[in-house]
């Protein structure tokens, strides 16, 4: 198994290391095609040649070194795509983010508090864990506590404290046109 091949090198690999003996033509010409293309990062062409080396040559010291290379990009290029992978998932997080931000900090605003509650738990279904999202949820929440003791104020005729309560709202959301 050619892994295990090149598993088992106990030398540092470098592509300088990859000698060819005076072979055919076309052996010389797998292993430098095979480099080439293991460089430019075409590991499909890149492992046919080296298979064909194989072939040609099964006993060829370069095809534990060049498969130690082709193993080598092959991570490399994992790596890469995994780290583009994170990166777009973290852009639609922050769009996701700013959306949901700015739909509730509009709400918030028209004192359409239940409306704003509501877009804050799809906000928290949809971006877990975002700390605005749950900044917001304690913003409304307290509103909504205070528009509930102004009402039970009001109703129980305590104006005073209904009054103040109503400043405490008027405080927590300047905005509000009510």
């Amino acid at each position: 198994d050619w892994k295990e091949q090149a598993a088992d090198s106990s030398q540092p690999l470098a592509e300088s290391q990859l000698t060819v003996a005076p072979q055919k033509n076309e052996v010389k010409n797998l292993v430098s095609g095979a480099l080439f293309q293991i460089r430019a990062g075409d590991l499909a062409k890149a492992k046919a040649r080296i298979d064909r080396l194989a072939q040609l040559e099964p006993d060829a010291p370069e095809i534990a070194r060049l498969r130690q290379l082709w193993n080598a990009k092959q991570s490399e290029l994992a790596g890469d795509k995994g780290r583009k992978d994170l990166e777009q998932i973290d852009l639609a997080r922050k769009q996701k983010e700013e959306q949901f931000g700015q739909q509730t900090e509009r709400l918030f605003a028209q004192a359409n508090y239940a409306e704003a509650q509501s877009a804050v738990g799809r906000w928290k279904l949809e971006v877990p864990g975002s700390s605005e999202a749950y900044a917001w949820q304690a913003r409304i929440g307290e509103i909504q506590r205070q528009l509930q003791e102004y009402d039970s104020a009001f109703r129980e005729k305590r104006y005073a404290e209904a009054l103040s309560t109503l400043q405490k709202i008027e405080q927590a959301n300047p905005a509000d046109p009510n």
